[in-house]
């Protein structure tokens, strides 16, 4: 950061309109919009249809019932993993 502070300012075109800011406040903008990349939150089994059904499953079973859940509902892989889990957080 601190050489940042030293460097001339940046420019981009966004939404059809030229932006111009210092790298500095480019950085902090983007850091702080950034989505978090670990959720150190605490998680807990669903309670919805079919929570907690992973139980006893292989890695195997489980993602193959993802990939499944994935095609038939139109959903990223990630978001079916959660789905045939059962898990929220």
């Amino acid at each position: 950061m601190t050489t940042l502070s030293d460097s001339k300012e940046v420019s981009f075109a966004e939404a059809g309109a030229t932006k111009t800011v210092t790298a500095v406040d480019f950085l902090k903008d983007l850091i702080a919009r950034a989505k978090p990349v670990v959720n150190f939150g605490e998680h807990a089994a669903g309670s919805g249809p079919g929570a907690g059904s992973a139980a006893g499953l292989s890695e195997a079973e489980i993602d193959s019932r993802a990939r499944a859940y994935a095609r038939e509902h139109k959903v990223q892989y990630a978001e079916a993993l959660t789905a045939v889990v059962g898990f929220t957080s």
